[in-house]
Formats: C-alpha cells, structure tokens, sequence
C-alpha cells in the first residue's frame, strides 16, 4: 500500500523518516509527523502531529515508534536561534486514541542545533543523536539516553551521554542510532 498524508502538498518532504511497530507507522514530514494504523489490513491514517513551539524548525526530521510511545525530532539546521528537541508523545494521553505531548526533551549539556537528528524508542528508552558539536569538538557528536521514570513516572529523564572515546572533528558520531532492549548502536 502507498501511504499519502491527508494534507499532501508538494515540497512537505513526506517521507523523510520514517518508522514501525506493530500495527503503527510513523512517517515524518515537514513541521508533522503521521501516524498510520493497521486496520483489517489497510493503513488509515489516525493522527497528524505538530508541535506548535517547533514551526520551521524541521519537527518530522527523525521519528521513531515503540508500542505507545512516539518521539519525532526537530532540529533546527540553521542559525536563527531556534532550539532543537525531541518531543514524546503517548497514546491515550488526553483522550482514547489521541496521541498526546507527554514531554519536550533537551540535552542537559549543550544546545546543538542538531540535537534530534536521530532517534530511536524502544520500550522504556529513548536515544537522540546530535552530530553537531560537543565540548569544543566541532561535528564530533554525541548520543543521549532518556529512561521514562527517571527523576518521577513519565517524567523521560537524561540518564546518559554517550560520546566516541577517539573523536575529533567532523565524526557526527550520533547521526544515526538505534537502540533495542539494552543495545544501543551510534
């Protein structure tokens, strides 16, 4: 089946990342991200996300599903000031069926631009990658670890940052991750 958005236009980058699990699909775009069900075998699409404190800052960058749990990237690629993020939003949270903001995460040591690039959920985890630069090392990277009940339930709080023992410039070590139960490839 070829997935379309409900609002298609042309240039909305539908498709730039995309991501599965189970009976869901989520589809990045410019400033959204599209949630996809199985439903008697045809994806219908159930809910269109924004975040309204991320217009132009490429929210729909990265997107990523495990079970209940959405995280979608925005980065702001240039510099106008904008701050980038990862925003986590649940099922069920504010209404059966509704795909709920449960949280805004930011790094705790920096305020790359690229923060968000990538990411990835897997039940109670999620990792955000940020290529950009890291204590003085430019574009050498790094990538963050959130656990869900860390400092409070739901609360999606930074346990660890991950960065290259050996890195110098230019390694964007955190432009692509992913992480399942408890293995984390950067």
């Amino acid at each position: 089946q070829k997935l379309t958005a409900s609002d298609a236009a042309a240039g909305s980058h539908f498709g730039r990342s995309v991501s599965v699990s189970g009976d869901r699909i989520v589809v990045g775009a410019k400033d959204a991200a599209y949630v996809f069900r199985n439903q008697g075998g045809t994806w219908i699409q159930v809910k269109k996300l924004t975040a309204s404190d991320a217009a132009g800052n490429n929210f729909g960058w990265s997107v990523s599903v495990s079970g209940d749990i959405i995280a979608v990237g925005a980065i702001s690629d240039k510099d106008e000031g904008k701050s980038s993020a990862v925003y986590v939003f649940s099922k069920d949270k504010d209404g059966t069926d509704n795909w709920g903001l449960v949280k805004k995460l930011k790094a705790s040591d920096t305020d790359d631009k690229y923060f968000g690039v990538s990411v990835s959920v897997s039940g109670d985890f999620i990792v955000a990658g940020s290529q950009g630069t890291i204590f003085g090392h430019i574009n050498s990277g790094a990538a963050y670890v959130f656990y869900k009940n860390q400092y409070g339930t739901d609360n999606w709080g930074q346990t660890k940052r991950i960065t290259a023992e050996d890195a110098v410039l230019g390694d964007n070590f955190g432009f692509a991750v992913s992480v399942s139960g408890n293995t984390l490839v950067v």
